[in-house]
């Protein structure tokens, strides 16, 4: 029970009236922490409780992320929407038949989680253990300090050659004693070197090759034979058999070089294999940064002769770059229904979309295939070829448009100075004048639909006034020409109509044979009104 209530004293008030709530307890009145700690902990079965609420799907899901959530939705078959949120999506799946089946493969996931996380923390321990039981034991509690004092001997040859100059000098001065006196001290210190040259290199010969052994040792390798011969290069050295030494010293060296260089193009096969997988991965798009850092360690592990973290290193880029493609493979795969969409985008438009529907077909079937990049290279001309076709009807939709309004413009164009002239010789043009003026400001909108019915409707009613246009020339003398010659081509083919228009048969140019009426004319016609 202590434990139990040290849990619930830990958890937020949102998951204590959860809890309560599986244990079916009123909470009407109570709003703080304590009181519900004090109310579940007094119930005979809260461990039950709590253990049934950390296993409810609410639960379960209320730690995923929205992702997360689409991603245990997609791999059950719960059908949701792109735009749902995560509460909404929580619902749905709380609601959804299969429901149970998701509780128990999230349950699962939770105990896999648990077991990983202790796994990790008894991983050193392990790793430890392991290497002790694979390496034999190559340390000599008698012998190693030892070795470790002999690698900082310092040989003095230079005391030696001062004692054998001085000998030579008394020789050639003929004094005979003092020549022998330094000569057998010259020998006494140049034995004296020879022991500490010797006792220094035999100690760094051995401890290096030790040093090979346990890292050959560590990388899996077998190095009993060695470790065996290392032993006895040792007891040598302690019992000073420099005789027997030498012959034990060329075997440990031939040993320790050839599990040396065995392990060496392991290591270097290894990150030779590892490059190969990333530029395969690479080559999909996939995002491999992280492991070229990882393989670049290896690389450095290698130089310092740690076979087994070299080892180590390119399996973990090998892990990374494996990561980093699958998750290039979801990109893909999701890229295929939202270049699907762009698809049926383009097509509501009206585009062209065979060549579109084609090459995501064909990336479909690539993608079941495993040539993944081929696949991404079919979505992406998918994508493009369906953004071109609907770019292209844009495009026409748009030149019908700017067609349509240059129509609607021509018949205002056309009928202005036709309405004007009417206006000048008295005629009623208030309707016509209306229509003409909803038509520019709905043209003006943008509007052209609509712009080209009102100015339609304008067209029409300025014919209705030609006949009194036509009877109020008369009255002033004027008349529609019978012939002329264009302005444009020179030709004599013009045709001339009451709307004050002609035209080239010829060439199609058009202008006004009835001069815009001026103010003095407006002034006259009203003088006479």
């Amino acid at each position: 029970m202590p434990s139990v209530e040290l849990r619930l004293k830990e958890m937020s008030l949102r998951e204590l009236k959860e809890i309560a709530a599986q244990a079916g307890i009123q909470t009407e009145g109570m709003k703080k922490r304590d009181e519900f700690v004090t109310k579940l902990t007094s119930l005979e079965n809260i461990g039950d409780v709590v253990k049934a609420w950390e296993g409810s799907l609410p639960h379960l899901l209320d730690s995923k992320s929205l992702k997360e959530l689409k991603d245990i939705a997609a791999r059950h078959g719960v059908s949701v929407s792109k735009d749902e949120h995560r509460k909404e999506l929580i619902s749905t799946l709380i609601s959804h038949p299969s429901a149970a089946a998701i509780a128990e493969s999230l349950k699962s996931e939770k105990s896999l989680d648990t077991i990983k996380d202790e796994l990790e923390e008894v991983k050193g321990e392990i790793v430890k253990t392991a290497e002790a039981v694979r390496l034999p034991p190559l340390e000599d509690s008698t012998v190693d300090p030892a070795l470790k004092q002999a690698l900082s001997l310092e040989v003095d040859f230079d005391h030696c050659e001062d004692l054998l100059d001085q000998a030579r000098m008394r020789f050639e001065e003929k004094n005979f004693e003092g020549a022998l006196s330094a000569a057998v001290e010259a020998r006494e210190s140049a034995e004296k070197c020879r022991k500490e040259m010797e006792n220094s290199t035999l100690a760094y010969a051995i401890l290096s090759a030790q040093r090979l052994v346990e890292e050959c040792g560590k990388a899996g390798r077998d190095v009993e034979k060695a470790a065996d011969i290392l032993r006895t290069a040792k007891r040598l050295f302690r019992e000073g058999d420099t005789g027997g030494m030498n012959g034990q010293l060329k075997e440990l060296e031939a040993v320790s070089r050839s599990l040396f260089s065995a392990e060496v193009q392991r290591a270097r096969d290894e990150i030779h294999r590892t490059q190969e997988v990333m530029r395969d991965i690479s080559n999909l798009g996939a995002d491999v940064r992280k492991a070229e850092e990882m393989l670049s360690e290896a690389r450095d592990a290698l130089k310092r002769s740690e076979y087994k973290r070299s080892l180590e290193h390119s399996a973990r880029a090998i892990e990374m770059a494996e990561t980093a493609k699958q998750e290039r493979l979801r990109n893909i795969e999701e890229a295929i229904p939202g270049t699907v969409l762009i698809i049926e985008e383009a097509k509501h438009v009206g585009a062209d979309i065979s060549e579109a529907e084609r090459l995501v077909s064909k990336a479909k079937t690539a993608f079941a295939s495993k040539e993944y990049l081929l696949a991404s290279e079919l979505v992406k001309r998918a994508e493009r070829a369906a953004m071109e076709s609907q770019q292209n009807q844009i495009l026409r939709a748009m030149e019908l448009r700017r067609r349509q309004v240059e129509k609607a413009q021509a018949i205002v164009t056309q009928i202005e100075p036709v309405i004007d002239e009417a206006e000048s010789f008295g005629i009623d043009v208030g309707e016509t004048r209306t229509l003409l003026q909803q038509a520019k400001d709905i043209l003006t909108e943008g509007d052209y639909v609509n712009g080209t019915i009102f100015a339609k409707n304008a067209a029409e009613a300025s014919r209705r006034l030609e006949p009194k246009l036509v009877e109020e020339r008369a009255k002033r003398g004027i008349a529609k020409p019978m012939e002329g010659v264009c302005a444009s081509c020179g030709s004599n083919r013009l045709q001339f109509t009451d709307d004050g228009w002609s035209r080239c048969s010829d060439c199609g140019y058009t202008y006004r044979w009835r001069a815009p009426t001026g103010v003095w004319s407006k002034f006259k016609n009203l003088w006479k009104d």
